[in-house]
């Protein structure tokens, strides 16, 4: 990169001060610094070197200059340092979100042992970067005036500080024009997603979207032990596994306290009355300003379309789609279709039979009803897991059902007594009000 940019001035380990006075003009050229080993710098072990970081953030745009005091004593006076200038960096892991929310961010990966790439030698390819560098900055006088004062069309979803940080770059694309403007925008959609892979913005809005399509579907108010547990079961979810620890419930509620209600008040969490004790827990109604503002759009629901078995009711042969005799049931496991026709068939065909058989044999209380299925099971929770999710000793939990307020028990032919997930679920979605 030293051989393509203007005035390369590469800072290993630069201070603030001999920064401020590079950028203000050495020779009346402004630089561009290659700063290498930037996590030496801004690392965990480095320390935070606030005034190299801040002097970076303020050079993100035009006439934002940093004012330091020059002079020995008491004859000092007020020096703006203009810090407007092209940055890159590179280093291993950690970048200060300020930083990287004004950055175009690559992400390097070690070269495989099958991959084979031209070596790079400094007497040979440094004379072709020079070259390229003087073709680059004649074209660029060309069309600088073609490239200042357009606004480009940005990527849907490209919006805010990485809109600030591309457009230029679109900008200079178009100009280029050929497949130039395509491949610049592919580019800007691939790298805007991941830079937001893994920083802390991204952890909030995964935590929001989890809640949402995962932990309180259908259900209006849950207890905290209940979303923990949920959360930290999800297998592919960061929660289980934070730094070495599971999320716990300070930490879900320093993250849900970043985001605000409808009543642009924190999200909190709030009493939860069960049969016989308070919780704490939260609420729907407070997350939903947050799910519509962070989260993404939640995916499309995907349909199969089977025919209804004979031998149920009339009620039900009636159907409820577009044609008579239809059923239709979301799948729980969205399938990639359009599948094949002869696939199609197949699992139409699997379907149907299966629901014949459920039919015929008869469903237990919370399978589906009315010539709906699903394509997977019901969990069983045992009930030294329920108590747990709940909060309540055993003896509570018996005076409940003794009272006819606790969840149903389903007992097993071995004799052993268990609880669906179902029915515990539409058991806390119909809890009494909240105590205040």
């Amino acid at each position: 990169m030293e051989t393509l940019v203007p005035n390369p001035m590469a800072a290993v380990d630069a201070s603030a001060a001999a920064l401020f006075r590079a950028v203000a003009g050495v020779d009346g050229k402004r630089p561009t610094i290659l700063f290498d080993e930037i996590d030496t710098i801004f690392g965990p072990k480095a320390g935070e070197n606030e005034q190299l970081r801040g002097f970076i953030n303020a050079g993100h745009r035009r006439n934002r200059p940093m004012f330091r005091c020059v002079g020995d004593g008491a004859n000092q006076t007020v020096q703006a340092f203009h810090s407007y200038a092209a940055v890159a960096v590179a280093g291993l892991g950690y970048l200060p979100d300020t930083i990287r929310d004004r950055s175009v961010n690559i992400r390097m990966r070690r070269r495989a042992r099958n991959e084979t790439i031209e070596p790079y030698r400094t007497r040979i390819h440094e004379k072709e970067g020079f070259a390229l560098r003087d073709r680059l900055a004649t074209w660029a006088e060309q069309v600088s005036e073609r490239v200042m004062n357009v606004w480009p069309a940005m990527p849907e979803g490209v919006t805010d500080r990485p809109a600030d940080v591309w457009e230029p770059l679109l900008a200079i694309a178009d100009a280029a024009g050929g497949d130039w403007p395509d491949r610049a925008r592919e580019a800007c959609i691939v790298l805007v997603a991941a830079s937001k892979a893994n920083d802390k913005g991204s952890l909030g809005v995964r935590l929001l979207t989890d809640l949402r399509d995962h932990v309180m579907v259908g259900i209006d108010r849950l207890p905290t032990v209940a979303i923990l547990d949920r959360l930290n079961a999800l297998d592919d979810a960061p929660w289980a596994d934070l730094h070495g620890k599971p999320l716990d419930n300070r930490r879900l509620s320093r993250m849900l306290a970043e985001y605000m209600t409808a009543d642009n008040e924190p999200i909190t969490s709030r009493n939860i009355k069960a049969a016989g004790s308070v919780l704490k827990g939260y609420y729907a109604t407070d997350l939903r300003d947050a799910w519509a503002r962070y989260c993404p759009h939640p995916r499309k629901v995907r349909y199969l379309r089977y025919p209804a078995p004979k031998t149920w009711p009339d009620q039900h042969q009636r159907g409820s789609g577009n044609r008579p005799g239809c059923r239709y049931r979301p799948a729980t496991h969205p399938l990639p279709l359009p599948l094949p026709a002869t696939s199609t068939r197949l699992l139409t065909c699997a379907v149907a039979a299966v629901a014949e058989v459920a039919a015929l044999r008869g469903t237990p209380d919370d399978s589906p009803r009315e010539g709906v299925i699903t394509l997977a099971g019901t969990k069983m929770l045992k009930l030294p897991e329920v108590l747990t999710e709940i909060g309540m000793s055993r003896a509570a939990f018996y005076r409940m059902r003794a009272r006819g307020q606790a969840p149903r028990l389903v007992k097993l032919p071995n004799g052993h007594v268990r609880v669906r997930r179902t029915d515990l679920d539409n058991w806390l979605s119909n809890l009494d009000s909240p105590a205040y």
